[in-house]
């Protein structure tokens, strides 16, 4: 069967806008002087941008002149890859397009509160601002208006129980007997993984109490509710309530009246607000690319919305500043907000370059689909409702996330699943600004699929609870992570966990420990590698992975690339050749560490002046896993008519692809598979699977192992054969989940394999995260 290239390289160059022009193109233009009655000429402009999307054909432009837009622009048709359709701001020109609109006929309610009508509403993504400035909804305690974005400013929980939270600090005012009707609690509690946010239901003035439903989130962990054994005095668990007119009481606030369709404001200054300019968000988006086609976008601001590139294809969207892209006072939520925000991509061969992405109180960009590309952003103020939104969260297939500075986010910096990424040349710092226990980029319960994190610089993890750099958490398989730095943690810069498989961590600099943790019997950590890496602390050694060539405990004051790469630090020529990810080196052998002596230090994070080209290409290293869908997980991220992504049936041909029960807090033990997806065989007779490994070296020795288990089967079985040599296999007879390890050696002229799966016998049986390797990451080769 043949599958999607794990290599496909895609090339987006800086230097030209891809606009070709035909004989049939037409330029239309747009300017707030215009009328949709015009002629759509320079000297006959439309008033609306949609006015001339509504008629564009490929090959057509849109110039839009300088001012504000008040509209959601849909193209009506798409381009195509040799004619483009193109939107465009007009040359030095200032455009905005705006997701707000004007509210106007302001009369004083009584003291400094004014009020004015508004008959639209978009619920709980309403957003207001006063000349620009978002102002913050009615909420309790009170938050001043200068106070950083990313700063919740709750009040303190002195105690909780399953019907709400106690607040020694509740003012007298609140009373049983005031309407609650709308109201909404945020809370970050306990372990602080995440924020989450619940209706109000009423106030119980003995004891001062909160009534709502508390959620039972990830066994409390999250839950004000529930004590910790290793928790000692004040939790420091925080929470506000918002969107309720008697919080209305501070400068900078506002709150909306459904019913009346009134919105009120207390002016920042206490001016009159019919001198100055009051808007408030009516649209979602901004530009809605969805299932469009070649529609390229360049040169706006973009305020209160976003872009919509959902099911888009070959989209360019580049140079546009969006500021407020989502906003959202929550209500139902636990991790996450369950509900789009962002710039949302997915689709295929989209990109968004040369761009401000910032102040989004969930995701930044959200790239999915398969080869979509962030290229060149600086993406910030990330996140300000605390939950596990994130400046770039990347899952799909194959996409890419090169030179892009990532900053002030209240989680993670960069969130990864998915596979056969490219997360390269990006600076992430100032992340875990509102959460606990996370990384600068983290991924947890994932096959990365070959994903690879190279030269970028990662610093600065804030959060108040466990600081992680580059986090690979429980169960992550199949990443090269290689070439990063990484400093200003109080945890480990470089973190696996367990269990951890076919994972390399090479040529990185870190300030701290590399160490890992699990849980299970099963926290195995086969086929990891760590090579090349310099740190300033320790590596906690683990008897299945491979330690060679680290160099530890050494002193390392300055973290600039220049002096990084200079030859005044440890490691220089002491490090081994690593075919694919070493590189190019000057001396007599590789240094240890991200940077090479005598060679100009790369650089990391977005340059706009110099806007540099990027090339979507996986290093062609033999030290990466050779199964291809080895965790059974690619059909979760790209469409196929069959869900065995890379794999043939064989015997019965009754193999298919199930979805466990998954997640890290769960024994694997118990499991049918052992991540999420799995293989299952069944039948009445033998069943199996395959597949054609290619791009092996001859006469070098490989380890094949895989996770097995029978349901009721006689037994599966795990081999290799059409290698060289003579056939290979191992087999498991028992329900509990083990790993068979067995070694060959290609023949000569052979850079191919066979590797099979079969169970024996009526029944069922189940396999998981199979691995093929070169035979030197076996376990005790460490040193």
């Amino acid at each position: 069967m043949k599958h999607l290239a794990l290599f496909f390289v895609f090339f987006i160059s800086f230097q030209s806008w891809p606009h070709i022009t035909s004989a049939t193109e037409r330029v239309y233009y747009v300017d707030v002087t215009g009328c949709d009655c015009n002629t759509g000429t320079a000297d006959s402009p439309f008033l609306t941008i949609q006015y001339a999307a509504d008629m564009m054909m490929p090959g057509d432009r849109c110039v839009v002149g300088g001012g504000e837009y008040f509209e959601s622009v849909v193209p009506g048709n798409s381009g195509t890859e040799m004619a483009p359709i193109s939107f465009v701001a007009a040359r030095d020109e200032k455009v905005i397009i705006s997701g707000t609109m004007p509210v106007t006929g302001w009369i004083r309610h009584g003291g400094n509160i004014w009020k004015a009508p508004m008959d639209w509403s978009l619920g709980k993504n309403n957003q207001v601002f006063y000349n620009g400035i978002m102002l913050n909804e009615a909420r309790w305690p009170n938050k001043p208006l200068e106070t950083d974005i990313m700063t919740p400013s709750g009040a303190k929980i002195t105690s909780a129980d399953p019907g709400g939270v106690f607040c020694d600090d509740f003012p007298a005012s609140f009373a049983e007997t005031d309407s609650w009707d709308g109201t909404v609690i945020w809370v970050m509690a306990n372990s602080k993984w995440t924020s989450w946010s619940r209706p109000v239901d009423g106030y119980q003035v003995a004891g001062k109490k909160i009534l709502f439903e508390i959620p039972d989130i990830s066994n409390g962990r999250m839950n004000p509710a529930v004590s910790r054994e290793s928790y000692l005095g004040d939790h420091g668990d925080e929470f506000y309530l918002v969107n309720n007119f008697a919080f209305l009481d501070y400068p900078g606030e506002w709150y909306y009246n459904e019913q009346e369709q009134m919105l009120y404001i207390i002016p920042p200054e206490g001016s009159d607000p019919n001198y100055h300019v009051v808007t408030a968000k009516r649209r979602m988006t901004a530009f809605d690319l969805e299932e469009k086609a070649f529609i390229h976008i360049s040169g706006f601001d973009i305020h209160a919305s976003s872009i919509n590139m959902e099911n888009a294809r070959y989209c360019m969207v580049r140079d546009i500043r969006a500021r407020y892209i989502s906003h959202s006072r929550g209500g139902e939520t636990s991790y996450s907000l369950g509900e789009k925000t962002g710039v949302y991509v997915s689709g295929t061969g989209n990109t968004i370059r040369d761009s401000e992405i910032a102040f989004s109180v969930e995701h930044g960009i959200r790239l999915g689909g398969t080869r979509n590309s962030v290229i060149n952003c600086h993406i910030h103020s990330i996140n300000y409702f605390g939950c596990y939104g994130t400046p770039v969260s990347v899952t799909g297939y194959q996409n890419m996330v090169s030179h892009c500075t990532i900053h002030d986010a209240g989680r993670d910096g960069i969130q990864t699943s998915g596979q056969a990424h490219l997360i390269k040349h990006n600076q992430v710092f100032n992340v875990g600004l509102i959460a606990h226990d996370l990384g600068m980029i983290y991924t947890v319960g994932n096959d990365g699929g070959g994903t690879e994190i190279h030269h970028n610089v990662f610093h600065d993890n804030l959060s108040q609870g466990l600081q992680l750099g580059l986090y690979l958490d429980n169960f992550t398989s199949n990443y090269i992570c290689h070439h990063n730095v990484v400093w200003g943690v109080n945890g480990d810069p470089l973190r696996f966990n367990k269990p951890s498989e076919y994972n390399v961590m090479a040529h990185n600099t870190a300030f701290g420990d590399m160490n890992n943790w699990g849980r299970w019997k099963t926290d195995g950590m086969f086929g990891d590698l760590v090579i090349n890496n310099l740190l300033t602390g320790i590596i906690t050694p683990h008897p299945e992975y491979q330690l060679s060539h680290n160099l530890t405990g050494v002193s390392l004051d300055i973290v600039s690339p220049e002096s990084a790469a200079s030859g005044q630090r440890p490691g220089i020529d002491q490090g081994i050749y690593m075919p694919g990810i070493t590189g190019i080196y000057s001396g007599e052998a590789p240094d240890i560490g991200a940077f090479e002596s005598g060679l100009p230090p790369w650089k990391a994070g977005h340059d706009f002046d110099n806007p540099p080209t990027a090339v979507y290409r996986l290093s062609d290293t033999p030290l990466r896993n050779r199964i291809y869908n080895a965790c059974f997980e690619l059909s979760s991220f790209i469409e196929a008519s069959d869900r065995l992504i890379g794999w043939e049936r064989t015997d019965a041909g009754k193999a298919e692809i199930i979805r466990g029960s998954g997640g890290i807090s769960e024994n694997p033990a118990t499991r049918d598979t052992y991540i999420f997806n799995g293989v299952k065989l069944s039948g009445n007779s033998t069943d199996g699977i395959l597949q054609k490994v290619s791009g092996l070296e001859p006469n070098t020795t490989y380890i094949l192992a895989g996770w097995l288990k029978t349901g009721d089967a006689g037994a599966i079985t795990i081999g290799v054969r059409n290698h060289g040599g003579a056939e290979k296999s191992e087999s498991v007879t028992g329900t509990n989940w083990e790993q068979p390890v067995l070694e060959f050696t290609t023949g000569e002229g052979y850079s191919q394999a066979t590797v099979f799966i079969k169970k024996t016998g009526r029944g069922t049986a189940f396999a998981d995260n199979i691995g093929l390797v070169p035979a030197f990451i076996l376990p005790g080769n460490n040193r």
